[in-house]
């Protein structure tokens, strides 16, 4: 009930939502819908998806469909160790 619920909805997502859920669901043919409808994500909404960590999955769909990539995620794992608890000598 709650899926039926939910696939109503999606009717009602702006394109940017849309295009989100669509990085992070990993749904290339949403994607391939969206650019050949002409929609252009703004570097905003880029970092919002950045902001969600998509996987590496995710990230290779976005690039491959719209020939982005989110160079703040390639940083990530360097920022990952600067929250690492630091010993003292």
């Amino acid at each position: 009930m709650i899926q039926e619920h939910t696939a109503r909805m999606e009717q009602y997502l702006t394109p940017e939502e849309r295009f989100t859920q669509a990085v992070l669901q990993d749904n290339r043919p949403v994607l391939e819908q969206m650019k050949n409808e002409g929609f252009t994500p703004s570097s905003r909404l880029l970092e919002s998806v950045a902001a969600n960590h998509p996987t590496a999955d995710n990230l290779e769909t976005l690039h491959s469909t719209f020939g982005i990539s989110l160079p703040s995620m390639e940083a990530e794992p360097a920022m990952k160790n600067m929250n690492e608890p630091q010993l003292g000598l």
